[in-house]
């Protein structure tokens, strides 16, 4: 659902924004803006995701842990509950202070790319495939220590009395003092060896339907 959210703002952006390959930048502009769009849907489905597993796991690990809800509809119950609302969006700053740039980054790294291997003609198969794999080494590589961030902040307690974060700014201190720099780069290298053959292809099926149904920029 948030891909096609995301998909789809960032279509509306481009022609908002008239993106074509003469302004490079402003595809940039329209995936940073297709990044807060779909925080808006990530947020509450990436907390009730995150605070679901981390209850998974820590039964896993401790038989005696009595996980404190007991499928997707309770956790959304009790987040609202707790917390009104606005309780779905824990942490909803960090999320955007992670998709608005790396959007901007994956989306606009693509068509560039895209376009420069093009060089004013259809880029070639294995071109929009490349394009892709270095569209998502760019959503992941220079933006990893906001997401490690972002996870901490969604997995964090709901009840604000016991949480361990009280805000982002806390979360970094905190980190760092656990594990220095390095702790904000744990995980890097398999999500990388991941994201490039799944974005590559993700992408290049993207591109190809846009062409066949004649959405091409």
């Amino acid at each position: 659902i948030n891909a096609e959210y995301m998909g789809m703002s960032y279509g509306q952006a481009k022609v908002v924004l008239n993106c074509n390959k003469d302004r490079p930048l402003t595809y940039f502009y329209a995936g940073a803006i297709a990044g807060f769009v779909a925080s808006i849907i990530e947020g509450p489905v990436d907390l009730f995701k995150t605070q679901l597993q981390a209850a998974l796991l820590k039964s896993r690990m401790d038989p005696s842990f009595k996980p404190e809800y007991k499928s997707l509809r309770d956790c959304m119950k009790k987040i609202i509950q707790v917390n009104g609302p606005l309780g779905p969006y824990q942490g909803f700053s960090s999320i955007v202070l992670r998709n608005v740039p790396a959007n901007a980054t994956y989306l606009g790294t693509f068509e560039y790319l895209k376009n420069y291997f093009g060089k004013g003609s259809t880029p070639t198969t294995p071109q929009v495939f490349l394009s892709g794999a270095l569209a998502g080494v760019m959503y992941w590589a220079p933006w990893y220590p906001l997401d490690v961030i972002k996870g901490a902040i969604m997995i964090d307690d709901i009840h604000v009395e016991k949480r361990k974060f009280h805000g982002t700014a806390d979360c970094i201190k905190k980190l760092y003092a656990e594990g220095g720099v390095g702790r904000f780069y744990r995980g890097l290298s398999p999500c990388l060896l991941r994201s490039m053959p799944v974005n590559a292809g993700l992408l290049y099926t993207v591109d190809t339907m846009r062409r066949l149904l004649g959405l091409v920029d």
